[in-house]
């Protein structure tokens, strides 16, 4: 029997979603600074370019057992996401803490950091400077 770890199956899912998140061709780059400093609209416009997808499926050919996993599969989720956080920048409480505007929040929670993921990581607070070869992973 062939078993892959919780980790390595995350580790393998953030690989084949950020490959299908990539737009082909160079990302375009845009000034740090005027990056850090974007207003309310821009905001809105980068947060318009993602969208929420319902994760839906056909369960029926699942056995009892498999049905049974599932929810142990999300919690095993849950505890990863703070591990995530961790990694791709530090403490989301305190980068948080110094962001009072609702669209930079929700912003930093889409990409799991201050850091645009479709815009080769370029910093959109400005308190934080440009991310670290390797973030906080490989620091």
């Amino acid at each position: 029997m062939r078993c892959i770890s919780l980790l390595g199956a995350a580790a393998i899912l953030t690989t084949v979603l950020q490959a299908g998140c990539e737009k082909p061709g160079s990302p375009p780059v845009r000034d740090t600074a005027a990056a850090a400093t974007t207003g309310a609209p821009d905001m809105e416009r980068r947060i318009s370019e993602y969208t929420t997808v319902p994760l839906i499926t056909d369960t029926s050919s699942l056995t009892a057992r498999e049905m049974q996993m599932i929810p142990l599969l999300i919690d095993a989720a849950k505890a990863m996401d703070p591990i995530y956080w961790k990694q791709t920048y530090g403490s989301r409480d305190s980068l948080l803490s110094g962001v009072s505007d609702a669209g930079v929040r929700r912003f930093v929670d889409i990409n799991y950091g201050p850091y645009d993921r479709l815009d080769n990581n370029v910093a959109f607070v400005p308190e934080v400077g440009p991310r670290p070869p390797g973030a906080n992973l490989y620091p």
